[in-house]
């Protein structure tokens, strides 16, 4: 009887999974790595309104509000060095639009459909897509609705693209033709 339960022992230490012939060690034990975290790079600023591909130098605020200075608004449509031109082509309108549905796509969440929740972000989005795929100059704001483009010092074109309901305003609208460049 003693020589079945040897050879039944050996048998079973032959099966795999049931040791593999060498001695057996302790057993280790993982402790977790820590790992680091990956740093985000932070995004390289973005002047706007100095354009990275049109590098034109920044020309001096020339636009006024309505009614305010000479001749801010008198006749009406004339604010400053900008006036709302009846045979303007609004020959940025097209990119404008352009870069808005980009926009809406690349930073989804500050829209909700066409609703704008961070018109700050909207605003400043819009005219970084529009110096960084159409290489012109670009600038949000002045006033709080607008983006205004110029690819010479020549001239420049604020559009409207945003609704006092907080919606886009998508294709946006020629505002005025400031000539010089008002930036």
């Amino acid at each position: 009887m003693r020589k079945s339960v040897v050879v039944l022992f050996a048998s079973l230490a032959s099966f795999p999974g049931c040791g593999d012939g060498t001695t057996p060690t302790a057993a280790t034990t993982t402790t977790p790595v820590p790992v680091a975290a990956t740093p985000v790079p932070t995004p390289t600023a973005i002047t706007l309104g100095q354009g990275l591909a049109c590098g034109l130098p920044v020309k001096p605020e020339c636009g006024q509000p309505a009614g305010e200075g000479t001749p801010g608004g008198d006749p009406p449509g004339v604010f400053g060095c900008c006036t709302r031109e009846r045979d303007n082509p609004a020959q940025f309108q097209s990119i404008i639009s352009a870069a808005i549905s980009k926009l809406q796509v690349e930073q989804s969440p500050i829209f909700d459909g066409d609703t704008v929740l961070d018109r700050v972000a909207y605003q400043a989005g819009v005219a970084r897509i529009l110096e960084r795929d159409y290489k012109v100059c670009a600038k949000p704001g002045g006033p709080g609705d607008e983006v205004a483009i110029k690819t010479t010092n020549d001239y420049s074109e604020p559009y409207d693209i945003y609704q006092s309901n907080a919606n886009t305003f998508n294709p946006p609208g020629y505002a005025v033709t400031c000539r010089p460049a008002r930036f």
